[in-house]
């Protein structure tokens, strides 16, 4: 369907053409160590006199010494520099290396650094939002490798340990934190007839009275990354509760998997019956919780909404979900499901497209949930730190946090990071970064995703200047499909439904004065403005989720310097 639409879409504009991705090394470095600049210091004002007093110098020794100087005040261990928003990294090289930037703000692609005066030092400016966090690494020669000159590493799963940066406005609860003046709770290891389990036990245990449970799926990893034991010893200690955690080894998962054993099967004959029998639980559907983070949130969804009166709540971490979740959650009746999902900004990719769906119908179903979107990517380092948010609303009905009632994806391009936008230069598209804006040459026929998110009654405005006269379309696709075209030879602008039936046209004769388009799409209703002048309304399907792409014929050429897309979940 997919391959079939993207060749409809691609006949339609030939038509037209024709026509015309743990646990911290040293805990105590979450708090960050990078060092803040005073405000008193115009950190961007400063660096650049550093920079032109090393151009101004003609001999690179004594360049180099300036550059020992700046590094021996600041210290090591104490990059990169930030003030609000603002971030300067740096790598020194050896004679003949090579260095690029790789980090959760660019989904971990390449961005090179710039050479200061014929220096051994690289440097890269970013904006990056004062609540944020992320990993970062550098590669040189082929090889990766952190930053010498940042003492704050967390552990990774892919690379062992990350360089990382905390913004100034980072909050964090490090509730997975060991803390030695709180009573610990034991952590034992069973097994029921075929599966291995670590159970948590929290310190006040008593076969006197009864407790909720935790059932964590890839539970080993939860163990190993997040330190989630510190985190259910400080939930219990705080707040008198009693609650156990067990603790499912992705080991054990895959084994079912091999072997075609559904989770919810093993949960309501081996899992559940074993915990309930072997210690004083509360045996109500309610009072149990399924915890998960990514491609495991997908099992942990099915199992509850196949099986709502087995267990009723769920925390999903990142949740990778498949459109049959969608379906089940469509056709499930029960109204006794109680959700929470937290994923990253950064890495956005990470198969996140179904989340905005999913939100949506928890809210017409009139479900309990809540939901939030971090300043940071989905790895453990997120995870162990957001995970507390979802046990205080499941178990408490706290919540402290804003809870998402609307996605918005928004980029400027003005020197801040781009999650949207990567330069490449391939056979059928190069992108290039320009000051605040990016330039998109189409070589062939192809299409650029917009949003990694299905929208459904939305407020889409672009920001763009078309630099030749071939056609460029915006692309609406879902159960159906809309798009719409600009094609500056004919002076025109047409939508089409469905690829081939057109069902609006208008005439513009100053198209190339076009510095904006906007779309809104609310109540089966489309109004389409351009330089925010309303030109048309028309009748639009609003029932259905669409993705929205931009696509370009050969030699189409088009300048972007915003997007900004928006939905109301509430």
């Amino acid at each position: 369907m997919k391959k079939k639409l993207i060749l409809s879409a691609c006949i339609l504009l030939f038509i037209l053409v024709l026509g015309c991705k743990d646990t911290n090394v040293n805990p105590a470095l979450n708090k960050g160590n990078n060092r803040v600049i005073s405000e008193n210091i115009n950190l961007l004002k400063e660096f650049n006199n550093f920079k032109s007093k090393l151009k101004q110098s003609s001999s690179i020794k004594s360049k180099e010494e300036e550059i020992d100087k700046m590094i021996a005040k600041i210290g090591r261990g104490n990059f990169p520099l930030i003030q609000n928003n603002n971030l300067i990294i740096i790598y020194r090289l050896e004679e003949g290396e090579d260095v690029t930037f790789i980090s959760d703000l660019s989904n971990w692609k390449e961005q090179k650094m710039n050479r200061l005066a014929d220096t051994s030092l690289y440097y890269l400016l970013l904006q990056v939002p004062k609540k944020a966090r992320f990993e970062y690494k550098f590669i040189v020669d082929g090889k990766f490798i952190n930053d010498p000159l940042n003492n704050n590493k967390v552990k990774s799963k892919v690379f062992e340990s990350n360089s990382q940066v905390i913004m100034p406005e980072y909050k964090s609860r490090n509730y997975w934190i060991e803390d030695t003046r709180v009573a610990k709770g034991k952590i034992i290891n069973k097994k029921t007839d075929e599966i291995n389990l670590s159970i948590y036990l929290p310190p006040k245990y008593s076969q006197n009275s009864k407790n909720s449970v935790l059932y964590f799926i890839g539970g080993n990893q939860y163990l190993e990354y997040a330190k989630i034991n510190n985190t259910l010893d400080k939930l219990n200690d705080q707040n008198s509760l009693n609650t156990i955690g067990v603790f499912i080894d992705s080991k054990e998962l895959a084994s079912l998997s091999k072997e075609g054993i559904d989770l919810e099967y093993f949960l309501s004959h081996q899992i559940i019956p074993y915990i309930d029998n072997n210690y004083n639980t509360i045996a109500d559907a309610k009072d149990r919780t399924l915890v998960a983070f990514n491609e495991y949130a997908n099992l942990a969804a099915s199992s509850v909404l196949k099986k709502p009166n087995l267990i009723s709540n769920l925390i999903l971490q990142s949740p990778v979900l498949s459109d049959e979740i969608l379906l089940l959650l469509e056709n499930n009746n029960s109204k006794d499901i109680k959700v929470y999902l937290d994923w990253g900004e950064f890495n956005k990719k990470q198969g996140i497209n179904n989340n905005l769906e999913f939100l949506r119908s928890l809210e017409e179903k009139g479900y309990e949930y809540k939901a939030q979107i971090n300043l940071e990517a989905n790895n453990w380092s997120s995870w162990r730190e957001n995970i507390i948010d979802g046990l205080e609303y499941i178990l408490l009905d706290k919540g402290n946090f804003d809870n998402l009632n609307k996605m918005i994806i928004k980029e400027e391009f003005d020197g801040q990071y781009s999650n949207l936008f990567t330069e490449i230069n391939n056979e059928n598209l190069r992108i290039k970064k320009l000051s605040g804006e990016y330039e998109l040459n189409f070589r062939e026929a192809t299409f650029l995703k917009l949003s990694y998110y299905k929208f459904r009654e939305f407020d889409l405005q672009l920001d763009l200047k078309l630099i030749d006269s071939k056609p460029i379309a915006l692309l609406l696709t879902g159960r159906k499909n809309y798009t719409v075209v600009i094609n500056p030879a004919k002076k025109d602008l047409s939508i089409f439904e469905n690829e081939e039936q057109k069902i609006y046209q208008t005439k513009i004769n100053n198209i190339s004065q076009i510095n904006s388009l906007r779309l809104f799409a609310k109540g089966n209703k489309l109004n389409l403005f351009i330089n925010e002048q309303e030109i048309s309304e028309i009748d639009f399907a609003t029932d259905n989720s669409k993705y929205i792409s931009l696509m370009g014929v050969k030699d189409s050429k088009i300048k972007i310097d915003g997007i900004y897309i928006e939905e109301i979940l509430k």
